[in-house]
């Protein structure tokens, strides 16, 4: 029995509906509510996850019989052609993160739910039939990918899994993070006498907070071990990206967890002499004068034919676009670089970790760059399929004539109080703007920037 699909497989275009791309990030559900419906009945998951990764083209060197790797000789000629073949290997690592994210969403998931009788995996190694599905943390030669470790997939997939059951993963600096803490244990032996000990630290190694709590044995199944744990977060420099870190006293069990906190009192940038604008004739026009343009069209020109249009959600592809039809999402993540000046104010890593989800999850569509000078480099790349390989991207910066742009799909002149991250992302894009560092040395045509839209009518 199908506990992530009852006794149905999804329809190819359910993809955004899965609940790691249709609600807000989390640690705390699970699928008690199926699993209670018949107790008696053995509850498995059906291949779970299948969530790809960018393909590695050094692995093509590892092909020295007679079967080659014609697949990754056709993906390799596309990227370059298109002028992305120097970003493949940041597209593999960014992707390859992303992937291990969802794959331990999905898995912790299942270890929080009673009556779980198990789940499998349709395979951890890369399975190189139907259109070619790089859905392993394995390849095919089951060698581990550099992206990760045998020691980190046991953080949330070992015989003993500690389970931070966090009901939200953004949080303001005037919180506090209560959550409930389970292990899920199928060892040899039940623990005996163990004490659970939690640091939590930033992202340039100062600890936030720490502390211990004795839990006595712990049996086979699943135990919630503490309720209503509290972590103060006055010691974290909002804003600030921290990772909570779980272990068993003694022992090699742990597991980790990416939070980020957000000034309390932050207000709306002023833009000062920037133009904002959705509009692409009033973007060129400030451009013209020699002004600092923010322009965040409405909508994009999209390519045709529409079906090929790239589709935004959190996660990575499922399977592959080909043999799933374009199920959504039909891209990788993000990818940036996160040293830089923009980033002061909005910590990140080099992939989309959780809170790009309150802003992917906003913009309807990406930048499509594909006729764009080779020379310009998104500040936030969109990772595209490996089967089209467009130049896609979430924020890019450019000087147009005496002017200096920046432009971007994400929603950010719709900010709300009730998504702190969009606000925060628009905010360092401001404060970036206003700054000596906000000096782009790509060019781009006021022609090209109007044609980023549609015509007025």
């Amino acid at each position: 029995y199908d506990i992530m699909r009852g006794m149905r497989v999804y329809p190819w275009k359910a993809g955004l509906k899965s609940s790691i791309n249709a609600n807000p990030p989390e640690f705390a559900s699970n699928f008690d509510a199926t699993t209670k419906k018949d107790p008696a009945k053995p509850y498995v998951a059906h291949e779970t996850g299948q969530w790809c990764v960018f393909p590695d083209f050094d692995e093509m060197k590892l092909y020295t019989g007679f079967l080659k790797p014609r697949n990754y000789e056709i993906f390799r000629k596309n990227m370059e052609d298109n002028h992305l073949l120097s970003k493949w290997r940041r597209y593999f690592d960014a992707s390859g993160k992303l992937q291990t994210l969802c794959y331990k969403f999905e898995i912790e998931k299942l270890r929080r739910t009673r009556g779980c009788g198990g789940y499998q995996l349709l395979g951890i190694n890369d399975f190189p039939g139907q259109g070619t599905a790089l859905v392993g943390p394995v390849n095919v030669f089951w060698k581990v990918k550099s992206y990760t470790s045998s020691a980190e997939y046991r953080c949330f997939n070992g015989k003993t899994v500690i389970l931070g059951e966090f009901p939200k993963l953004i949080y303001k600096s005037d919180e506090k993070i209560v959550l409930d803490v389970a292990i899920s244990h199928y060892g040899e032996t039940p623990l005996r006498n163990a004490e659970l000990l939690w640091t939590m630290k930033d992202k340039k190694g100062a600890l936030v907070a720490s502390g211990s709590k004795k839990i006595g044995d712990i049996g086979f199944g699943l135990s919630t071990v503490a309720k209503s744990l509290t972590i103060p977060l006055d010691a974290a420099k909002a804003p600030a990206e921290c990772r909570i870190v779980f272990s068993i006293k003694d022992s090699d069990i742990k597991n980790y967890y990416d939070v980020w906190v957000y000034p309390a009192d932050a207000k709306p940038a002023d833009t000062g002499d920037i133009v904002v604008t959705d509009n692409g004739a009033k973007a060129v026009a400030g451009l013209a004068k020699g002004a600092s343009v923010l322009f965040v069209p409405e909508s994009l020109n999209m390519p045709k034919p529409k079906e090929r249009a790239a589709v935004l959600g959190f996660s990575t592809i499922f399977w592959n676009t080909v043999w799933a039809k374009r199920q959504p999402p039909t891209v990788m993540g993000v990818e940036l670089d996160p040293n830089h000046p923009l980033f002061k104010n909005f910590p990140t890593d080099s992939y989309s970790n959780y809170q790009w989800w309150y802003i992917i999850s906003k913009t309807k569509n990406p930048l499509y760059l594909d006729s764009a000078p080779a020379d310009l480099n998104p500040i936030v790349n969109i990772i595209d399929d490996w089967f089209t390989n467009r130049r896609l991207a979430l924020l890019v910066e450019a000087k147009v004539g005496k002017g200096k742009l920046m432009v971007t799909p994400a929603p950010i002149l719709k900010s709300s109080p009730d998504n702190i991250v969009l606000n925060q992302f628009r905010n360092a894009v401001i404060n970036y703007m206003k700054s000596a560092d906000f000096a782009p040395s790509a060019a781009l045509s006021a022609e090209y920037v109007e044609s980023l839209t549609p015509p007025a009518r």
